[in-house]
């Protein structure tokens, strides 16, 4: 999953941003975070990689909502 401070890095290996909060979703079975990348980073959908120095996980930039299932509110 996640966490604060892992570096984002784009296919290539280099790093366009930060993690700024992450955490694993019981509901989606899978690791969610946000965080900043550059600015002319045009990077919809592509693959990126997040993690520090000890390991990296594969992940992908999405458009929110990036669940539209059901709602607590329902």
């Amino acid at each position: 999953s996640p966490r604060a401070r892992h570096k984002i890095l784009n296919e290539s290996g280099r790093m366009i941003g930060e993690v700024s909060s992450g955490t694993f979703s019981p509901g989606l079975q899978a690791g969610i975070g946000m965080g900043f990348i550059e600015k002319n980073e045009n990077i919809l959908a592509k693959k990126i990689v997040f993690g520090d120095d000890k390991s990296a996980c594969p992940g992908k930039i999405v458009k929110r909502p990036f669940y539209t299932g059901t709602s607590l509110k329902n």
